[in-house]
């Protein structure tokens, strides 16, 4: 099966956000991911002609995937079935998915239907394979189809989180690079790029190559602070001289893990003031830290 990439501009123009006027928008679709991670979409769509394709757009520039839609099964109507293999690769970003139901028809902006993600749950990848690439379909604010999608030379995918008395606990998988016996997590604050503050990377136990423990630890980052507010974000070194992976949560069925978990508060008399630490992963799934001041007591 034949997919295309193109940065082509299609028409007419959609807004940038992905919104579509609901009396224009398209037929419910179907996503399933397999085990292999290929990206199946069925869609019923009466009077497509041959050649009638699946369009994937990402925001905020002219890059397309297309595939074909082909009859989904004998006995199956009018529904139509695109299959995405996972050797495509997909841009990091938000991709809008539409269906061109006619060579040179205009396009149609799909709407979700059943979601079948049980394949990404507690998948199994091997640490070695770089790029280490994710893609989770979901409905979007506006109740249209998206495709949320990861591209990364390497990737260190948070297992478990506790907040404690000493910080954020993390255990963590490192896929796409070796992990070294000198690797640290850095935390870098974004108000003040000339903060960073280091913690050991350990492996997580015997025969365990790729996972690994760290601490962050809350007071330093509170004594550290910048600002009534500062973010750190946290970034692997698995080796000395060795490029830095973010830290974060994107192989699992979750695209939009900060409207969804929330962590434990952790609050610090400080020469400052009293301040709240609190971990949270960011709109791109990515772990960070907040150190926030709270208000004096009246």
């Amino acid at each position: 099966m034949a997919t295309e990439q193109s940065t082509g501009r299609p028409a007419p123009a959609a807004p940038a956000d992905g919104r579509e006027d609901r009396a224009a928008r398209g037929p419910r679709a179907d996503c399933t991911v397999d085990r292999s991670g290929d990206l199946a979409v069925r869609v019923v769509l009466p009077g497509a002609a041959a050649g009638a394709q699946l369009l994937l757009r990402r925001r905020g520039d002219e890059q397309e995937v297309r595939v074909p839609l082909e009859p989904a099964a004998p006995g199956d109507g009018d529904a139509l079935r695109a299959v995405l293999p996972a050797a495509v690769r997909l841009a990091e970003g938000r991709w809008d998915a539409y269906a061109l139901p006619a060579p040179g028809a205009g396009r149609l902006r799909l709407a979700p239907g059943l979601n079948d993600l049980r394949a990404l749950v507690d998948q199994e990848r091997d640490p070695g394979v770089s790029p280490v690439a994710a893609r989770i379909p979901y409905a979007t604010k506006h109740a249209n189809l998206s495709v949320r999608a990861w591209l990364r030379p390497a990737h260190a995918e948070v297992e478990e989180l506790l907040v404690t008395g000493a910080g954020t606990a993390v255990q963590a998988r490192l896929l796409g690079a070796r992990l070294s016996d000198d690797a640290v997590v850095e935390a870098r604050c974004r108000q003040d790029p000339r903060q960073v503050r280091q913690a050991p990377a350990r492996r997580a136990g015997e025969g365990e190559e790729d996972r690994f423990t760290f601490t962050v630890p809350h007071r330093e980052l509170a004594a550290a602070r910048s600002g009534t507010h500062d973010t750190w974000d946290l970034w692997l070194l698995p080796a000395p001289g060795a490029g830095a992976v973010r830290v974060g949560r994107l192989l699992d069925d979750v695209p939009d893990r900060k409207k969804i978990f929330t962590y434990p508060a952790d609050s610090l008399d400080t020469p400052r003031g009293r301040v709240r630490v609190q971990p949270y992963y960011t709109a791109d799934n990515d772990l960070s830290v907040t150190v926030s001041d709270l208000p004096a007591p009246e």
